[in-house]
Order: C-alpha cells, then structure tokens, then sequence
C-alpha cells in the first residue's frame, strides 16, 4: 500500500493484506520486543480503514526474523509471537517442557509415577524370572542328546521377538520425521519397554521436574548401566564357574 512490491521469498513466509507472517510448522525470534512491536504497529495502521501517513507508520525499517522450519511440524504454530504447541518450549520449539519427556522426537505428558514404577517392576521380575530359570536348568544338568532342552527353545524365540520389536522401535526413532502409519506407531510406543532404557521408562524430569538430563547426560548414563549390568553378569558367571 505505502511503497513498491517486494518478493515473499522464505519458505516459512506467508503473504497476505501488504504484510509477512510466519506459517505454521516453522520458528522465529525476533531481536528484541521494539523489532516486533514496530511491525505489529506497522500491520495495525495497514490494515485501518483510515491509515496514518506519517514517515514512521507507512514504514518499517528493521528486517524481518529468518524463519527456520521445525523438525516436529505440529509443535510449531507460526504466526508473529511463533508461539510453541502444548509440551514444547524453546528454539525450534524442540525442548519438551515441565511435565512432558521425549518419546520417539515428540513431546508426550508424563505418565505417572504409578504406571513408571510398574514398568520398572515388570523389567525387574522378568530379569530376575530369567536368571532363576538359567540357575534351576544349570542345577538339573539337563542334556538332550536328540536336540537342545525346551528352555533353550524357548529364550532362543523370545530372543528373535524382543529383537525384532527393537529394531523396530530403534529405525522409527532414527527415522522420527517420517509419518508411520498409526499401527506402527502404536507397535513403537508398547515396545519402549523392551528397549531396557530406564531413563526413558522412567524419564528424570518426570520423576522430579529440578532435575533435567541433557543428551551427553542420557548417553553416558546408558552406557553405565549397560557396563553395570555386563559387569555384574560376568561376576555372576565367574562366581557359578568358582562354585
């Protein structure tokens, strides 16, 4: 309306009424709050039906935000302030917020303290299920001379089972950002648990919202506990050979 036509170029721009909005699925931070209180002075006044025409309303001097597009598209709602979804909170949108942890790049509200203590209590009893039948099938010698004992069938099954739901939940969380269909998602989401990752069962933030774990801290804590429990099964097998 004020001055000549300029080429809506970002893809994460949109272009309506002589102005530029941020589109949805995509994040910008302005400078600071003068930056953007400015513009939306400059939208105000081209959108009046009477318009001043004073040097200051029919310009806006300052450059508009770069817009980045989101790796989670819903997280993000565009729009000038580029407000976050519900569960999301910083650049990008891409830091889960107070009361929420990461499952498979997405933000999703804790659970409770009742349903993570009994997922850890399942992973407990089923380890401990496995090392007491290991121990009584060691203590009977069984021996077959026509084939392997039925035990041994059993856990080399089960081994193919957990293996293949790992996998499975494994290449969608590589692959995050591409829209599986529902009834994978739903294989994704009942098969964390086989992943044996406490953290992610049980996530720190939910337990106690002070504490936040980064990527390095999730990592080198993984890494400990699968050393732990390498290490306690290898004095565990020292042990059974000694005695």
């Amino acid at each position: 309306m004020f001055e000549k036509c300029h080429k809506c170029g970002q893809g994460g721009l949109g272009c309506k009424d002589d102005y530029a909005f941020l589109k949805s699925g995509y994040w910008w931070e302005w400078r600071n709050e003068t930056y953007k209180d400015r513009y939306k002075y400059f939208i105000k006044n081209l959108l009046a039906s009477s318009p001043a025409l004073d040097d200051f309303s029919i310009q806006y001097p300052f450059p508009i935000p770069t817009s980045y597009k989101c790796p989670i598209e819903g997280s993000c709602k565009g729009g000038l302030d580029s407000p976050c979804d519900k569960g999301y909170e910083g650049p990008l949108c891409g830091v889960c917020s107070s009361g929420h942890y990461k499952q498979l790049q997405t933000c999703k509200e804790c659970p409770s303290k009742k349903w993570m203590v009994g997922q850890l209590s399942l992973i407990a009893s089923s380890f401990l299920i496995i090392v007491a039948v290991i121990v009584w099938t060691s203590k009977k010698k069984v021996r077959k001379t026509e084939g392997r004992s039925l035990i041994d069938t059993f856990f080399s099954k089960l081994k193919i089972v957990i293996g293949f739901y790992q996998v499975a939940y494994g290449l969608m969380e590589t692959f995050s950002y591409i829209k599986w269909p529902d009834s994978l998602q739903v294989i994704g989401k009942y098969s964390e648990i086989l992943q044996m990752n406490v953290l992610q069962v049980a996530p720190i933030d939910c337990l106690n919202p002070g504490l936040h774990v980064d990527t390095f801290g999730n990592l080198f804590t993984t890494m400990a506990v699968n050393a732990t429990l390498i290490g306690i099964s290898g004095v565990a097998y020292g042990v059974f050979k000694v005695f």
